[in-house]
């Protein structure tokens, strides 16, 4: 029904806070193996790891089952203050934002040397001695040009 990731998120905080208690697992319902909280959140973690990454027919996602204990894990170490995580996750997506922003700049700053090194080449011998490439080339640079230019503007 759903709550398999929310069930393992309190598997793994459990095993965080009593990493050696001993937890008894019914295995396909009849078999009891006992082993401790800990060696059983590994073992869920492994299955799911495993059955994510190799794929399975069953319809589970099993990469939620991770992300439950991730959140399970990361909401005991923070003893539930979760503005703390916030502050974190809004840095990152500051840098994030101003990595996608500089690399942009260094990609629009190569296409205007490339543009600049053909219309220099296009003053010496003339825009009917360019390559069809070449002209093809201006002809994209200048509409992505634009609308950069276009973005600039209405900012």
């Amino acid at each position: 029904i759903g709550a398999s990731g929310a069930v393992l998120g309190v598997l793994t905080a459990f095993a965080v806070m009593f990493p050696d208690r001993e937890i008894t697992l019914l295995l396909f319902f009849i078999l009891p193996v006992r082993m401790r909280a800990k060696t059983l959140a590994f073992l869920f973690a492994g299955i799911s790891i495993f059955s994510g990454v190799l794929g399975s027919a069953d319809g589970v996602a099993h990469f939620a089952h991770l992300g439950g204990m991730l959140v399970g894990y990361v909401y005991l170490k923070y003893n539930g203050r979760w503005p703390r995580l916030g502050v974190v996750l809004r840095e990152w997506r500051r840098r994030r934002k101003l990595r996608v922003i500089r690399q942009k700049e260094e990609k629009l700053n190569k296409l205007r040397r490339v543009v600049d090194q053909i219309l220099d080449k296009a003053n010496e011998v003339g825009m009917e001695n360019l390559t069809r490439d070449e002209k093809l080339l201006l002809e994209r640079a200048s509409q992505i040009l634009a609308k950069e230019k276009a973005k600039e503007t209405n900012r």
